[in-house]
């Protein structure tokens, strides 16, 4: 019995190889994706909080004076006639703060799901590699078990697209997270 199999397909075989070294490569890199969002974002998570705060801070303190001056004082009786409101004004800073607050809540919420990514990511590419090294054993004529062959290559298309989905929700998640940064900084 000869293990040497006279019809495999060579250039299957390769293709086949380049696709397992290349997520197993991805998976090997996602690996350390988690303690590098670490380094990377916690840093940035803590000041673009402290700046969230100020400019909250900052904001209410407008807001209390044009209440102040629009209600004509706040240890006075209300009088409508002594009142200059603009409320498209006052509802300006009131969103300005609500938006800081609303940001500044957000940002750990995007961090915890940025630390997630990683380690989905090392089961999506490991099972990745998995079924491609199935589907090319059966493509390339290794393997003669057509289900297994089949499994394979539907399980690396579902994968792969798994793959897909968790990159776009982590370009979002980035997207999000630099939207809160630039608020932060923004001035009022």
């Amino acid at each position: 019995m000869s293990l040497v199999v006279s019809h495999v397909d060579s250039g299957v075989v390769a293709i086949g190889a380049l696709l397992a070294l290349t997520f197993g490569a991805g998976a090997w890199r996602a690996g350390s994706l988690r303690s590098d969002i670490v380094e990377k974002y916690q840093p940035r998570v803590n000041l673009a909080q402290a700046a969230l705060d100020e400019k909250a801070r900052v904001s209410l303190q407008r807001l209390a004076r044009r209440v102040s001056f629009a209600l004509g004082g706040l240890d006075v009786d209300f009088s409508p006639s002594e009142a200059i409101a603009d409320p498209g004004e006052l509802l300006a800073l009131v969103n300005s703060v609500a938006g800081a607050l609303k940001a500044r809540a957000r940002l750990p919420k995007y961090f915890q799901r940025l630390l997630i990514v990683g380690p989905v990511l090392i089961g999506l590419l490991g099972a990745t590699v998995a079924s491609v090294v199935v589907a090319f054993a059966y493509l390339s004529g290794w393997s003669h078990l057509r289900l297994m062959g089949l499994i394979g290559i539907y399980a690396t298309v579902v994968l792969v697209i798994g793959i897909c989905l968790v990159s776009v929700v982590y370009f979002v998640l980035l997207h999000l997270f630099g939207s809160a940064e630039i608020l932060a900084i923004k001035d009022n």
